[in-house]
């Protein structure tokens, strides 16, 4: 159930804006915590908000 979750909010984030996706990584990291994934989840996150930034400096 936990995993169902954590999937719909991973595809609901392809279509937002930076923002949002560091809000609703924030939020799936909190769902996980428990889970050993939750640290993996926090640091894709900023990998993933890291890049996007690059990638808008770049544009």
């Amino acid at each position: 159930m936990l995993s169902n979750k954590i999937i719909k909010h991973v595809f609901e984030l392809l279509d937002l804006d930076m923002e949002e996706k560091r809000r609703r990584f924030t939020e799936i990291a909190d769902l996980s915590k428990d889970k050993s994934c939750g640290p993996m989840l926090q640091l894709r996150a900023s990998t993933i908000t890291t890049n996007t930034e690059e990638e808008s400096k770049d544009a």
